[in-house]
Order: structure tokens, then C-alpha cells, then sequence
């Protein structure tokens, strides 16, 4: 029974982790985004003064 019930938990622990690296993979690439739009800003504001 402690067998089947540690499998079980290692099945759903493997599951959360590959979804936690996607997610992780994903907010990297959304701070990625946001840095490049803040000198995109930055740029646009200085050409203005």
C-alpha cells in the first residue's frame, strides 16, 4: 500500500514539475518581452524631448 501511494505522489510530482519548468520557461520570456518594451518607451521618449 506505501508502495502504490508513493507512486502515485512521484506520478503527480513529475506532472507538477514538467508544468512548473514550462511556466517558469514562460515567465522568463514574458520579462524578456517587458524589458524590450520598456526601451522601446525609452527610445519613443527621447526622441520626443
Amino acid at each position: 500500500m506505501h508502495r502504490e501511494l508513493a507512486l502515485h505522489f512521484e506520478r503527480h510530482y513529475q506532472a507538477n514539475t514538467d508544468g512548473l519548468d514550462r511556466l517558469a520557461v514562460a515567465v522568463q520570456v514574458n520579462c524578456l518581452l517587458l524589458v524590450c518594451e520598456m526601451a522601446a518607451w525609452l527610445v519613443d521618449l527621447q526622441g520626443r524631448i
